[in-house]
């Protein structure tokens, strides 16, 4: 699968302990509690020196660019930095507060469109204070490249994007599909296991260098067996999406099928066995998340699998 140097593992490590704050939350894990996948698939990242806070969001001073389109001296404001009396009030996970005067490194999505305002890759998390480590590590991490798919927008006001996980235990491939909401209102997405009409789930489409469909096989469990089991133990939960915020679709180990390591349900009950380890293509349709028969498609990637 991948390797990283010694240097860029440790850098890494001073990330996961930036990001700590995070993993204290009593909410279930995601790609963006990384401070490297933050700052991989973020439009923006910046130092920025706090000028206000309040009110849920914090204006703030471009001081370097690591990453996007805002130039030192820059004005930005910046929805989710908030105070510390506002995040122990609202109970919010990782405590994303900030002071003011001080600068911190933030990875930002870009405006909504009729907004000036930037948003949190992930609200939940905290900002990172400013010192040498956490540009180096921020730097290090950026050099990477981690494969993603370009954003692309859709009718129903979410746009999308496809990502490799570069948490996925070895020998695995675990993708994940961001949806953001860059409508003016809240909406709820819906995951659901059952029945399989109503399945929320994303097929993907992937093609290998010598540009050969890598055809989905159905997972080595029989279909009486997963329709018993999913009958009696279908879930199904709903998660609101606020303007400019987004939401991670997991999806876990697609190239390989062994019993006892699930449906694989986020997939249709299908997997995808890659023929030979290389560059390959890929893209994904997500179905019923919006209701069912509405789809949510992605753009295409390029990853190593």
């Amino acid at each position: 699968m991948r390797t990283i140097s010694a240097t860029l593992a440790a850098l890494l490590v001073h990330l996961a302990i930036l990001g700590k704050g995070a993993a204290a939350c009593d909410l279930a894990g995601s790609p963006l509690d990384d401070p490297a996948v933050r700052a991989a698939l973020a439009d923006v990242v910046a130092v920025v020196e706090v000028t206000a806070v309040g009110d849920g969001a914090a204006s703030a001073v471009v001081t370097s660019t690591l990453k996007g389109s805002p130039k030192k001296g820059d004005a930005l404001v910046i929805n989710g930095l908030l105070t510390r009396d506002e995040a122990g009030s609202r109970g919010d996970c990782g405590v994303a507060s900030v002071d003011v005067g001080k600068p911190y490194v933030v990875t930002l999505w870009s405006p909504v469109p009729g907004s000036t305002k930037y948003d949190l890759v992930d609200p939940r998390s905290p900002a990172m204070a400013d010192d040498a480590a956490t540009r180096a590590a921020i730097a290090a991490a950026l050099a990477r490249h981690s494969p993603t798919s370009a954003w692309q927008a859709s009718a129903s006001g979410f746009q999308t994007r496809l990502a490799l996980d570069p948490d996925a235990r070895k020998g695995d491939v675990d993708l994940f599909v961001l949806a953001r909401n860059i409508g003016p209102i809240a909406v709820t997405l819906v995951h659901k296991s059952w029945p399989e009409a109503q399945q929320t789930r994303c097929l993907l489409r992937i093609v290998d260098a010598a540009n050969r469909a890598i055809d989905a096989q159905d997972v080595p469990i029989a279909k009486q067996d997963i329709a018993a089991y999913f009958m009696r133990s279908g879930q199904t939960y709903r998660v609101s999406v606020e303007p400019g915020h987004s939401h991670v679709i997991s999806l876990r180990r697609v190239t390989t099928a062994a019993s006892g390591w699930g449906y694989k349900e986020d997939l249709g009950f299908k997997y995808y066995p890659i023929v030979q380890h290389g560059p390959h293509s890929v893209a994904a349709e997500c179905a019923n998340f919006l209701g069912p028969g509405s789809t949510l498609t992605t753009a295409t990637m390029v990853a190593t699998l």
